[in-house]
């Protein structure tokens, strides 16, 4: 899929699952069960063991499908290669790095690097920031959006981390293109509750196309 589709897919869907577990039987269990709640944008982080052999697994798994597979907490242009070698149609990073850039940028990868301030918003976008990740975003409220927006207007911003279905929507009203969500879908399925992460990925489409 070209960066641009990949762009347009994440502002049609609005949410992001990102997964963080132990192993890849139980990963492919846990995004079988958000993507039949609708949910196809989904991000593995660097932080899960093995991280790169299971991103490539998905990726073939579910290939010809709906699901698109992307690599998060990706701190340097080493890790990105890897990731785009297996498969990764988007690279999420917690920061900004030149290098880390300019390597998605030459493979055309969707490469959505964090910021916290209008600083680091504008050198983002400078070096070719298409999407940028709000984070962390438990240090802001959803207004912060339209802050940013102010001396920014055509930013696109991804808020991350503990974004509840309750506020959910909020962010979205307030110029976020879509969120990415983690434990609140997640978590059941780690408990076992394959349907609840089911019901809370719809939940979660629902309110943020409300």
């Amino acid at each position: 899929m070209d960066k641009i589709d990949v762009i347009q897919k994440i502002k049609r869907e609005k949410i992001i699952s990102v997964i963080r577990s132990e192993n890849q039987e139980e990963i492919e269990k846990i995004i079988d069960s958000i993507v039949a709640g609708g949910v196809h944008l989904i991000e593995i982080t660097m932080t899960v063991p093995n991280a790169v052999g299971i991103i490539e697994g998905l990726v073939k798994k579910y290939k010809n499908t709906d699901v698109t597979i992307g690599a998060g907490t990706v701190l340097d242009a080493e890790t990105a290669k890897l990731v785009i070698n297996a498969g990764a149609e988007f690279v999420v990073s917690p920061i900004f790095d030149k290098d880390l850039m300019k390597m998605c940028n030459r493979y055309r990868v969707l490469m959505i690097p964090g910021i916290a301030t209008p600083t680091e918003a504008n050198v983002a976008m400078e070096h070719g920031a298409d999407i940028v990740k709000l984070f962390p975003r438990n240090a802001y409220g959803p207004e912060i959006i339209k802050v940013f927006r102010g001396p920014f207007p055509y930013i696109q911003i991804i808020p991350t981390g503990n974004i509840s279905l309750e506020d959910s929507d909020k962010w979205v009203k307030n110029g976020a293109i879509a969120i990415g969500v983690g434990g609140e879908i997640v978590n059941p399925a780690k408990k076992g509750d394959f349907d609840k992460t089911t019901e809370m990925a719809r939940a979660f489409i629902e309110k943020v196309n409300s």
